[in-house]
């Protein structure tokens, strides 16, 4: 553009239907060639370029666990997380005007579920265990029922997963 000064007149704005509209402002324009305009523009424009929208996060573990790039609304864990202790958390992710702090869109909810890894070694629920086999039984004869558990989730690989040998 060759424009050489941009002098916002006052802000808000009305639409096609004469209805006032948030978001707008009145610019004049003069031109290098001494000619002057005037128009509305959309200040949204100025905010996705000039970082004036910010986002936050709230819900369980915003702020310890996670947090949030104001700017780039990208969200981060500050920890390692264990399923054991906690196998899901409900955020909510909003996108704000940074100067008024309203809200710049619906929020978005979402569930973050951690997946589990093989980080429990299966455990025998009692012990230790004791038998004792008849002389001369049978083959095949049942001595003993062992029970064994194992923390992790068997939903996700074969983290969880028993085998008894």
């Amino acid at each position: 553009m060759d424009n050489t000064t941009i002098k916002t007149k006052e802000e808000g704005g009305r639409g096609r239907d004469g209805e006032e509209r948030e978001g707008w402002r009145k610019e004049e324009r003069k031109r290098r060639d001494g000619e002057e305009r005037e128009g509305w523009r959309k200040e949204e424009r100025k905010r996705r370029k000039g970082g004036l929208t910010k986002s936050v996060l709230r819900g369980e573990g915003a702020g310890s666990v996670f947090v949030i790039h104001e700017k780039t609304g990208n969200i981060h864990i500050t920890k390692p997380l264990d399923r054991q202790e906690k196998d899901e958390y409900r955020l909510i992710a909003t996108a704000t005007d940074r100067q008024t702090e309203r809200a710049l869109e619906p929020s978005s909810q979402f569930i973050i579920r951690v997946q589990d890894i093989n980080d429990n070694p299966p455990m025998f629920d009692e012990g230790p265990y004791s038998a004792t086999v008849p002389e001369m039984a049978n083959i095949g004869t049942s001595i003993i029922q062992v029970t064994a558990t194992d923390a992790d989730d068997p939903t996700y690989g074969n983290s969880g997963r028993l085998v008894y040998t």
